[in-house]
């Protein structure tokens, strides 16, 4: 019974963690896909998709309002095709 609250603090602690890095790695693949976008770099481009999956990826590109590029159209076609 002692060890409850230590092993309640640890976990509530472990889960504020994991909500931080969630938040930073969709700040971070928020940043690749403006920076993609802003200097037509398909390696960030890949590395946004990598870190999110296909379908986040062409979701947030297209609420940020960005015109899709002819990889992400025919990604977007493969997703459709499904």
């Amino acid at each position: 019974m002692d060890g409850e609250p230590t092993a309640l603090k640890e976990i509530e602690r472990k889960t504020v963690l994991v909500r931080e890095l969630y938040e930073e790695r969709k700040c971070l693949t928020n940043l690749l896909i403006d920076q993609a976008e802003k200097w037509s770099a398909s390696d960030l481009r890949e590395k946004a998709i990598a870190m999110i999956g296909e379908k986040e990826y062409l979701k947030r590109k297209i609420a940020k309002g960005y015109n899709l590029w002819d990889a992400d159209k025919k990604l977007l076609d493969e997703i459709l095709r499904k």
